[in-house]
């Protein structure tokens, strides 16, 4: 997916993982159609709005005054 989403054609992305061309046409031509988008461009972007939907959703949830912070390092304070 990193691949596909670095833009890189798909000749490129066969080689780099050791498959056929073909397989990565099939490949990418299925995580289009499932995520309901035409390009890579529109791939990445839905991508970020999910990603930026679920960490609001996140910070909505916490008590007023908390801070996002990663689980196994304490906050800055």
């Amino acid at each position: 997916m990193s691949l596909l989403l670095d833009g890189l054609p798909n000749k490129l992305i066969a080689h780099t993982l050791g498959i056929s061309i073909r397989t990565v046409e099939v490949h990418r031509a299925r995580v289009l159609s499932k995520m309901g988008v035409r390009n890579a461009v529109e791939l990445a972007g839905t991508i970020y709005s999910q990603q930026m939907a679920s960490v609001m959703t996140e910070a909505r949830s916490r008590p007023i005054g908390s801070t996002l912070h990663e689980p196994d390092r304490p906050a800055f304070k």
